[in-house]
């Protein structure tokens, strides 16, 4: 409907894809997905499908059954990733297509940089999907994620 606000269900299907990527829910990650998402790494892109993303989040899941993951962590993990969404920064590219900037991993120090990621989602059949994502293996330097503020009555 006109005027309706769409940014709580991009931000839901941010959070199934994002949480489903860190946990090994292949499932979650469908739901939250198209059926291919276009993967951009380091400036080369690959094509993740169903058979790929089970593959790879088959591992996931394996190695967080393996470390002994308690329900009680595993709502922290979940907490800290609605923290991430939530922070994360929406921009409009159109009607039905939008990006989610966030930030997977701060810097540790004021000097490091943050690892970022970026999703784009589009809405498509009234649902919002996650059909790309960005990211880089190197972190963002810190040195451009610096804001400057405008001094007073200057002009920004």
């Amino acid at each position: 409907m006109p005027g309706d606000d769409p940014e709580p269900d991009i931000r839901r299907a941010a959070f199934g894809y994002y949480f489903g990527m860190a946990t090994g829910d292949a499932d979650g990650v469908q739901r939250a997905s198209a059926s291919t998402v276009h993967v951009l790494r380091d400036g080369s892109m690959a094509l993740r499908d169903e058979k790929k993303l089970r593959a790879l989040l088959g591992g996931v899941a394996q190695r967080l059954a393996a470390s002994g993951v308690s329900p009680e962590e595993r709502g922290k993990m979940a907490a800290r990733a609605v923290a991430v969404i939530d922070a994360a920064t929406l921009q409009y590219v159109g009607a039905n297509t939008a990006t989610l900037a966030l930030v997977v991993r701060a810097g540790a120090t004021k000097g490091e940089g943050d690892q970022m990621m970026e999703l784009v989602l589009h809405q498509a059949g009234g649902k919002w999907r996650v059909v790309q994502e960005i990211t880089d293996s190197a972190a963002v330097p810190a040195s451009r994620l610096e804001v400057t503020e405008p001094e007073a009555g200057g002009k920004p």
